[in-house]
């Protein structure tokens, strides 16, 4: 029972997360997940550059490219803030999605959305499934197998939303906008 409700907290997270996916502008949601993770990136240079390691510009650069597909010279980012590179990479955004209709743009995007949520939601269940299994074997090791369930439930379930987030990033920035063209044919 217990079990049950630990899963049952995470997935009225999951499905109101789901529900913000469907009501909410997509493209201002997936735009704030961008920001935080650029803001991380900076965050990471910043923290890096006063320990004295290795991280300059072009690994701000690459990170982002990586992160958004967008390319900004490590030059450029060397003279912008945290809020200024996320600017940039939000008008770069716009620019490449101005072509199309707004609303084929925020109906494509949110079927990418909805698909990466439900697909992750159901590879979890089947993960926590196996988890709730392995964990019962923890009594012969003289552990509570609800505290363990507990503690790797978090941290996968908090694995889980990250991901979720990666890929709703990746796959809006990297998104083949051709597919938008032929829904508006």
């Amino acid at each position: 029972m217990e079990y049950d409700n630990i899963l049952n907290t995470q997935r009225n997270i999951i499905y109101k997360d789901r529900d913000r996916l469907s009501e909410e502008d997509i493209i201002e949601v997936i735009l704030k997940i961008a920001k935080a993770e650029i803001d991380k990136i900076i965050s990471r240079y910043l923290s890096g550059r006063e320990k004295g390691e290795d991280i300059d510009e072009k690994f701000v650069a690459a990170e982002i490219k990586k992160l958004t597909g967008i390319e900004i010279h490590y030059k450029i980012i060397k003279h912008l803030s945290a809020d200024e590179i996320f600017n940039e990479v939000k008008y770069r955004f716009y620019n490449k999605i101005a072509p199309y209709n707004k609303e084929s743009i925020r109906k494509y995007f949110r079927e990418i959305a909805l698909n990466i949520v439900d697909t992750a939601w159901n590879d979890y269940i089947n993960t926590i499934s196996e988890l709730q299994k392995e964990v019962q074997l923890q009594v012969y090791g003289h552990k509570d197998p609800l505290t363990e369930f507990q503690l790797q439930s978090f941290e996968l379930f908090n694995n889980l939303v990250y991901e979720i987030q990666m890929r709703l990033l990746k796959n809006i920035f990297f998104a083949k906008l051709e597919n938008v063209l032929e829904d508006e044919q």
